[in-house]
């Protein structure tokens, strides 16, 4: 963030009668809270870039091939974000145990 930016947002913030690790830390708490990113996000050209465009392209392929998942409700397919998110951290974690074990088993051959 510019010197600036912070300085204007502080300004900002003050004269609310916050400071900016307050409403930070608000901010933080609001998204978990809310399991979103609080924010009104617009902009004046409503094109998709090409990300979005690629992820769209990729949801039709797997509408057409049968391949997608459907969800009732909003809150199962974010559940499902959620688990899959869970499951990918567990691997990363049982791969840095099994690193961290696999170098511990070498520091013992190598007499370190």
């Amino acid at each position: 963030m510019s010197a600036d930016d912070k300085k204007r947002a502080s300004h900002i913030v003050e004269q609310l009668g916050f400071d900016l690790s307050s409403v930070t830390r608000a901010f933080y708490k609001q998204i978990i809270r809310e399991r979103r990113i609080p924010l009104d996000l617009c902009c004046d050209d409503p094109q998709p870039n090409a990300e979005t465009l690629q992820a769209l392209r990729e949801a039709e392929e797997m509408i057409a091939n049968g391949t997608g998942i459907k969800y009732d409700t909003a809150e199962e397919a974010m559940q499902a974000i959620f688990d899959e998110d869970d499951r990918e951290q567990a691997a990363l974690r049982q791969e840095r145990q099994r690193h961290a074990e696999s170098r511990t088993r070498s520091d013992v051959h190598t007499g370190r």
